[in-house]
């Protein structure tokens, strides 16, 4: 999109706001250098280089979240040679606001400029400024494509941006440190305490499918290490023995049409707990293939890759439905097992790891039919498994609604967090007495 100088400056000042007295609107080209020239990264002299690019930022913070050479990415093209202090900020997807301080003579990616402030800016106000919220949107509007938004050299240097004296720069710099390492400790301790419920409801669930809480008193041993004992009436047997397990129809671009269309399952709708059923694709599916992969109500649908092993339960609705290869259908061979009791296994075996450990690896990438069927786990009776199911959506529930609370704090936490950065770079704090808090919009 092309924005002239005139559309430009009118946009800052909505975007920006009115400025206090010594601050001016300056073009953003006028202050910087984006440096150019690339350098061979398979060369000697950078290969061992701190190799930044915008996966290793994390958006809206300025915080480096990973650290690799360019040698370890096996970086083959040419990249942007950044000085320490330098700013790096990345051109594509703008509206994720990526950008952070160099830390070392380092290397970035072609898809992120090095930018080195003149006299009329600091690096660091400058960095604290490219990731606000207005800035942010003024370079998207500028940037806007149907495929990949992506700034350019000459849209960035034609931004209007709020600059104060050097002095007040360095005060507003010493401000937000400060200030949004308060709000990050926060934010970090929100992410902890999420982290420790989501434990929970794993050794939740192991507790109750392993021995259904203190009801039983006569434990016998089994042969599985993380199993240990179980109640005497508990049985124990591999998944392929009480359940029919199919692969689903492999994927054809050639039968997308046909006279048997009917909607399939992918991968990606079958989350934790829930199947999505709008908008999904139709493949065409002969009588035959329609018996062997058609769903039936209480059928458990297992992820075969990318989440291995992440598992939903099929309620059934109307409509004929059916799933292709990256599903697994589990379904009972008799009505002695209930499709929750085995959901919640396929959540502790997954989120415990009891399938990559046996790879010995902290994640798999597939879980075959075969590793499926023979994957050992504890049998109760039916009842005892309607009451266990009871118990644990019970439990869970509360667990989640905890969670949902942690998030929602996390997300006031991160919107006054950037609320603070747009108060700060416009002018909108007093930070004379450090009490600006209650200046900043809402």
């Amino acid at each position: 999109m092309n924005i002239s100088n005139t559309k430009s400056n009118s946009l800052s000042r909505e975007m920006f706001g009115e400025l206090p007295e010594q601050w001016e609107y300056r073009k953003l080209g006028h202050g910087i250098e984006i440096k150019g020239g690339q350098v061979d990264p398979t060369k000697e002299s950078y290969s061992s280089m701190l190799l930044v690019s915008p996966k290793h930022i994390e958006s809206g913070t300025g915080k480096m979240i990973d650290r690799q050479t360019a040698e370890e990415q096996g970086a083959q093209s040419g990249k942007y040679l950044c000085e320490p202090g330098d700013i790096i900020y990345s051109k594509i997807r703008p509206e994720l606001a990526k950008a952070t301080i160099a830390p070392e003579r380092c290397l970035c990616s072609a898809d992120m400029y090095p930018i080195k402030s003149r006299s009329a800016y600091r690096n660091q106000f400058l960095a604290w400024l490219l990731i606000s919220k207005p800035f942010t949107e003024l370079v998207s509007l500028q940037s806007q494509r149907v495929a990949m938004p992506k700034t350019n050299r000459e849209s960035l240097s034609r931004i209007r941006i709020p600059t104060p004296p050097l002095e007040q720069q360095d005060t507003i710099t010493s401000y937000l440190n400060k200030k949004t390492s308060e709000i990050d400790n926060a934010i970090e301790k929100t992410s902890n305490l999420e982290d420790r419920l989501k434990n929970r409801r794993v050794t939740k669930i192991y507790e109750q499918i392993t021995h259904s809480g203190k009801e039983h008193t006569g434990k016998k041993q089994t042969d599985i290490p993380w199993l240990g004992k179980v109640p005497e009436e508990w049985g124990v047997a591999k998944v392929g023995w009480i359940f029919d397990i199919q692969l689903g129809k492999k994927l054809n671009e050639s039968e997308i049409t046909g006279e048997n269309l009917y909607p399939y399952l992918r991968n990606k709708d079958v989350q934790w707990w829930d199947v999505n059923t709008d908008n999904l694709p139709k493949m065409d599916f002969s009588p035959r293939e329609q018996s062997k992969f058609q769903l039936k109500k209480g059928d458990v649908l297992v992820c075969e890759g990318g989440e291995a092993g992440r598992s939903a339960i099929w309620k059934g609705d109307n409509k004929e439905t059916y799933y292709q290869m990256a599903l697994h259908r589990v379904r009972p061979i008799n009505g002695d097992q209930i499709p929750e009791f085995f959901c919640y296994f396929m959540e502790f075996a997954v989120k415990s790891g009891l399938f990559s450990s046996r790879a010995n690896q902290s994640t798999i990438e597939h879980i075959t039919t075969e590793k499926l069927s023979n994957q050992k786990m504890p049998i109760p009776p039916r009842r005892q498994q309607e009451r266990i199911a009871k118990r644990l959506s019970e439990s869970v529930d509360n667990i989640e609604k905890s969670i949902s609370s942690i998030k929602k704090l996390r997300n006031v936490l991160e919107e006054k967090r950037q609320a603070i950065i747009t108060a700060a770079i416009t002018g909108q704090i007093d930070m004379s007495e450090d009490q600006g808090m209650s200046k900043i919009p809402t």
